[in-house]
């Protein structure tokens, strides 16, 4: 957590994450590498949702209701991991900036992204960046 800058009241959430990085990790068992999830369910798990943020990374994210053309509202939020009993297997967890509230949600980029910058939400022009 000291390497994001996640607060303290994260912590739960920082371990949720791990363990479920650790579930997916592969370990050797009897000289044969294979993943916990592949020992029970006999699958190969896709580890492609937990490398596209990490923790406590901003982000922004359309709330409910917020996606009605032309008027998109994206709002500014912190990357609190996956939601893997929620939606599909790209569905996140996101704690709001303003709310403090956690919402499951699949459209979610990075804040932080030079090549495409949300100049409506930040209230910057292109040479500000």
């Amino acid at each position: 957590m000291d390497r994001t800058g996640a607060p303290k009241s994260w912590w739960f959430l920082a371990l949720a994450l791990a363990v479920l990085i650790w579930n997916i990790s592969a370990i050797n068992v009897a000289g044969t590498w294979t993943t916990p999830h592949a020992m029970v369910g006999f699958w190969i798990p896709d580890i492609s949702p937990y490398l596209c943020f990490e923790l406590y990374q901003e982000v922004y994210y359309i709330p409910e209701g917020g996606l009605k053309f032309p008027n998109i509202k994206e709002r500014k939020a912190r990357w609190a991991g996956i939601a893997p009993t929620v939606g599909d297997d790209m569905t996140w967890t996101v704690i709001d900036d303003i709310t403090g509230h956690a919402h499951h949600c699949s459209l979610v980029r990075p804040a932080k992204d030079l090549l495409n910058p949300n100049l409506r939400a930040d209230n910057l022009s292109s040479k500000d960046i």
